[in-house]
């Protein structure tokens, strides 16, 4: 019989659901700081900078990810063509999840951004690290020229995720100081 692992303390309802819990434990603040982080007040206008252009361009990319699926499901002639409508469904979800997860932030504190930051923490933790959602894009890129049938379309899409996923993780390895 297996046995399973305790629930994680950030990850715990007992804990009042604070999925920060552990990193306000780990926060060391000093005077001019008040979020944990050591940076200069021009590292900080960088860093809300870089933030909201990733998070703009995130949610750009899903939302041309969608429109391709949906275009690429549409295209399905017969029912040779099964394995496209598979990489289309997979790519329409997909597309979904990012542009949930970046929409979340937007929320502001309620019980259900909460929850909806539970369910994702728990199911796709990967999402909260640069390199996993990093590379989570790289992956949804190379699904994307799967699909292949309105071939400019999925060409494009494929190559500005990789694009997209390979900068964001290029520009994390370079300046990790910027990235909370």
């Amino acid at each position: 019989m297996l046995q399973q692992s305790p629930t994680p303390t950030w990850l715990s309802e007992e804990s009042g659901g604070d999925a920060n819990q552990p990193l306000k434990q780990g926060m060391q603040t000093s005077d001019n700081n008040v979020n944990g982080t050591n940076r200069t007040p021009e590292q900080e206008q960088k860093a809300k900078m870089l933030y909201w252009g990733l998070k703009i361009g995130s949610m750009s990319l899903s939302v041309l990810m969608a429109a391709t699926a949906c275009i690429g499901l549409g295209s399905i002639s017969g029912v040779d063509k099964s394995g496209k409508f598979f990489v289309g469904s997979y790519m329409f979800f997909f597309a979904v999840l990012l542009f949930t997860f970046e929409a979340i932030s937007l929320i502001p504190e309620s019980p259900i951004r909460q929850q909806i930051d539970h369910l994702f923490k728990r199911n796709f933790g990967f999402m909260y690290n640069c390199m996993g959602k990093s590379f989570f894009i790289i992956f949804i890129a190379f699904l994307s020229f799967g699909l292949g049938d309105p071939v400019t379309l999925t060409l494009l899409t494929g190559i500005s995720l990789a694009a997209f996923g390979a900068g964001e993780l290029a520009l994390y390895l370079k300046y990790p100081e910027l990235f909370d």
